[in-house]
C-alpha cells in the first residue's frame, strides 16, 4: 500500500507564501429569513418526506418564489408556538 505524502508546512503554516497573502477572514453571515426544504427539515427535525407531506396538505406554513418552496423562519416559529399543547411547566419552589 502506498502512503499518502504529507505536504511540507513552513513556519507560520503557509506553503512558501508570506503571511501577507493569508486568506481574509470570512464575514459573518446575515441571519436567514427563509429556509430551503432540506434546511427546514433539519431545523424542525423532520424527515424530508414528512415535511413535504405537511407542505402539500397546507399544514405547515410555506411560500413559493417562482417554482421554489421556502419556509419563513419567523412564521415557522409562530406556527410551532401555536402547535404546542398542554400547560407550560411552572417552576417548583422548595418550601
Amino acid at each position: 500500500m502506498r502512503q499518502a505524502m504529507q505536504k511540507p508546512v513552513t513556519a507560520g503554516g503557509f506553503l512558501g507564501r508570506s503571511p501577507r497573502f493569508a486568506p481574509a477572514p470570512a464575514a459573518a453571515e446575515p441571519p436567514r429569513l427563509l429556509l430551503t426544504p432540506p434546511e427546514a427539515a433539519v431545523a424542525l427535525r423532520l424527515c424530508p418526506r414528512t415535511l413535504w407531506t405537511l407542505t402539500k396538505d397546507g399544514t405547515i406554513p410555506h411560500m413559493r418564489i417562482g417554482r421554489q418552496i421556502r419556509y419563513p423562519v419567523a412564521v415557522l416559529e409562530e406556527w410551532i408556538g401555536k402547535q404546542t399543547t398542554g400547560a407550560a411547566p411552572t417552576p417548583q419552589t422548595k418550601a
